[in-house]
């Protein structure tokens, strides 16, 4: 190779030269047409007891014969040993170590590859010999270059590349650890980690570790997955109120400083539930099943609430459904699911909702297509709260026929008697069918159409007197469209026979119902009839299947038997012996009167309930002026009421807990009340001085349980704004006198224009009237100032 100087004497022939060497000439100190980048990365930061890999290689544009030539200067300061191997490979670069280095005293020093390739990566690869942990910082310069003259040594104007490679000392490497915000109930704790300038491409990944803290107690150490998240491996759920911090670790020594600490968010959801929304195409089938009608909407819900019991609502929570079914989804047999339509179950969605006031999250389901074999699934979670599996079955529909005469009926003989049947399926829907019901009395069959749902069946009663004889359903039939022939419908449940008794026997009680009842207010509950505490009222008629009319004003009514109720009034039948029941409900107090009708015949029962219970509590009112003067006496009435709007005494007899709060301006008369009284209520008086312009806040809270669990906390406010009345001026007429009274301004300078005169006055009291003598009939212009600013101006005619 020829060096600068030379190639400058020989300009003749150059051209001749510079072919025959494979070498093309180049500007003094050239840059850029060498490259020399890390192998992996961009940093070329590391730590101290690791290798760095470098890759050298010509810029595009280069002869690539020139890289035969190519070396590596290495500059150190004193002190530490650098070893290094470079060669051309495709290969990881083999571990270096002290059979190649550079001694601890020599400062620089030219290495020269092994191999050097235009095609295969030329690597260069360096470490400190000997380093450990705490093995102080080096930084290592490397000078890639073309030794155009062969001459070891880089020369000014030979092309260069350089790196200065920072080898660290541990300590000497700062992180920063992000714990991912946790949830109470968290099976696992996530974190971030990175290591400052550190070029991690180059390190071995399980190398570099993050430890969990957990409450005080240290976790398993945790790799990054490819996400780089760093998550933990032990068994654990993140308690309420837990902390987590993490550090992280190379080679198990920690790196940098701890995270700071998280706590984990608590849970405000404890309990999850999952329902079908019982209707016309869904019942219940156990405590994690339903039944919906074939192909038809239907409503599943999520419930969350804030208490083990389920008593609590959470609104606004996070619900997530995971939906699937057990069916091959298509284009003929579909799932529309909260208003979209899915045709394969990969695409079957995990909503994400929100519950509302009541805890509920809603989930409209409508089958299209499915099969009676086939179901849905519906898994909900929330805030780590995971339900069973609630799966819906399809059915198609099954008939039931029954008689709402509950078994036994009443006619005087040879009277016509109606016998009234009802046909539903398994979801309580009447039917919509054409179908007719099959009825036999006395030798008599009689076929009767439905009408949405219901028959009414016409018999005469047997001429006998004092025969009891049993109408029967045979079945119901459906017509054929093309024959038009009956033919009984298969698989239905026919109603019980009912007695009927042909009797000149006048009704009258044998037996009259209790005068006096006591009672608990009825509550809505989920099962059954709707209400509970319900009052059994009984009595007997002389004859079998009397016709029994109940009334009472505020009260509902059911039979046995029934789920609904009857407001107000409700109609019956005896049974074989004149006996009857009914269930009474009331939800408000005070005495309510039932009478009970059979022929002519009456009575009655006075149902008296007790006060709604202490723990019944529902709303809660305060009750006071919206503003009021200062120095006077502010009277807040606060009031509870259940449901219905009886008054609750909370009076700490029960888990109830009720108390009241006055801020803000004056003092209590008296200590705050702790109780409401019979009538639901308490009072606050609070006295304002004088002076006082502000506000006084009130605010009462009950809680049904002491706790805020089973049942949430209620609490009401109200703000009185305090402050000087408002001065108001009056103008008027009386007696042949203009007058003017002034409120609110005693002590104040009163000034009034009549005309062109002016008069002048101090008010002596809150009320002051001040007159002059006129014209009657004179219409005169009247304006006051109260304390320079004009309250009012009138034009008032002289009486």
């Amino acid at each position: 190779m020829f060096k600068n100087s030379t190639r400058r004497g020989l300009a003749i022939g150059a051209g001749l030269s510079l072919v025959l060497s494979g070498v093309v000439s180049a500007p003094a100190q050239a840059a850029g047409e060498v490259v020399l980048a890390p192998l992996a990365g961009t940093s070329t930061t590391t730590f101290v007891t690791e290798k760095f890999d470098l890759l050298a290689s010509l810029a595009p544009g280069q002869v690539a014969g020139n890289i035969a030539q190519l070396k590596y200067k290495i500059e150190k300061a004193s002190g530490s040993a650098v070893s290094y191997s470079a060669t051309a490979t495709t290969s990881a670069v083999t571990a270096v170590g002290s059979a190649n280095a550079i001694a601890s005293a020599t400062t620089s020093f030219v290495v020269a590859p092994a191999a050097t390739s235009a095609t295969v990566p030329n690597k260069l690869s360096i470490a400190i010999v000997g380093a450990n942990s705490v093995s102080a910082s080096v930084d290592v310069k490397v000078s890639a270059f073309i030794d155009s003259n062969s001459n070891d040594s880089l020369d000014s104007g030979e092309f260069v590349a350089e790196r200065t490679v920072s080898f660290k000392k541990y300590s000497d490497v700062t992180s920063t650890v992000a714990v991912t915000q946790g949830a109470e109930g968290d099976t696992a704790v996530k974190a971030t980690a990175t290591l400052t300038d550190i070029n991690t491409d180059q390190l071995t990944g399980s190398d570099i570790t993050v430890k969990f803290t957990v409450s005080g107690s240290d976790l398993a150490t945790a790799v990054a997955a490819s996400s780089g998240v760093f998550t933990s491996t032990d068994s654990l759920s993140l308690a309420k109120d837990a902390t987590v911090s993490a550090a992280v670790s190379y080679r198990s020594v920690k790196i940098g400083a701890s995270s700071a600490t998280m706590t984990v968010t608590n849970k405000s959801v404890l309990r999850v539930t999952t329902s079908g929304v019982v209707g016309d195409n869904l019942k219940a089938n156990g405590s994690d099943a339903v039944i919906a009608r074939l192909n038809s909407a239907f409503a599943v819900k999520a419930i969350v609430s804030s208490s083990a019991s389920g008593a609590v609502a959470v609104a606004g929570a996070a619900v997530s459904v995971q939906v699937s079914t057990s069916a091959t989804l298509t284009s003929t047999k579909s799932l529309t699911v909260n208003g979209t339509t899915y045709t394969t179950n990969a695409s079957l969605p995990t909503l994400s909702l929100t519950s509302d006031a009541n805890g509920e999250a809603l989930v409209n389901v409508t089958p299209a297509g499915f099969v009676t074999s086939e179901t849905v699934t519906f898994i909900v979670k929330s805030q780590n709260n995971t339900t069973n599996n609630l799966v819906a079955s399809f059915a198609t529909p099954t008939w039931t026929v029954s008689s709402t005469d509950h078994g036994y009926l009443k006619a005087a003989p040879g009277a016509a008697v109606t016998v009234n049947y009802q046909v539903k399926d398994q979801w309580g829907a009447l039917t919509t069918n054409a179908y007719r019901v099959v009825a036999s009395y006395d030798g008599t069959t009689k076929y009767t159409n439905l009408s949405g749902g219901k028959a009414a069946v016409s018999f005469t009663a047997t001429t006998s007197n004092n025969v009891s004889s049993n109408v029967t359903n045979g079945s119901i039939q459906s017509q054929d469209s093309s024959t038009l022939n009956w033919s009984d419908v298969a698989g239905v449940t026919t109603a019980s026979a009912i007695a009927l008794l042909a009797t000149s026997t006048a009704d009258a009680f044998d037996v009259s119902p209790a005068a006096t009842a006591s009672a608990t207010i009825s509550r809505a509950i989920t099962s059954g009839v709707k209400l509970d505490n319900a009052v059994e009222l009984t009595g007997s008629v002389n004859n079998a299947g009397a016709t029994v009319t109940v009334t009472g004003t505020g009260v509902e009514f059911s039979k046995t038997g029934d789920t609904a109720t009857s407001v107000g009034s409700i109609t019956l039948n005896t049974d074989a012996s004149g006996h009857f029941t009914v269930s009474a409900y009331v939800k408000t107090v005070g005495a309510k009167t039932v009478t009970y009708t059979v022929g002519t015949a009456t009575k009655t029962t006075v149902i008296t309930p007790a006060a709604a219970a202490g723990t019944a509590g529902k709303t809660l009112t305060v009750t006071a002026d919206d503003r009021v003067d200062s120095g006077v006496t502010l009277i807040a009435t606060i009031k509870l009421v259940d449901e219905y709007g009886n008054p609750v005494a909370a009076d700490n007899a029960g888990t109830e807990d009720f108390s009241v709060t006055a801020t803000g301006l004056g003092f209590a008369v008296a200590a705050m009340p702790t109780k409401l009284n019979s009538n639901g209520e308490a009072t606050v008086a609070v006295l304002l001085g004088s002076a006082d312009a502000g506000s006084v806040v009130f605010t009462a809270t009950y809680d049904a349980d002491g706790t805020g669990t089973a049942k949430a906390a209620v609490t009401a406010t109200k703000t009185v704004t305090v402050g000087a009345a408002e001065v108001n001026a009056v103008i008027g007429s009386f007696q042949g006198r203009w007058a003017v009274r002034v409120e609110n301004a005693k002590g104040q300078v009163v000034s009034v224009k009549v005309g062109g005169k002016w008069y002048r006055y101090t008010a002596l009291n809150n009320n002051y009237v001040f007159s002059r003598k006129s014209k009657v009939g004179a219409s005169v212009l009247v304006r006051v100032w109260v304390n320079g600013e004009l309250q009012n101006e009138q034009t008032t005619t002289i009486k």
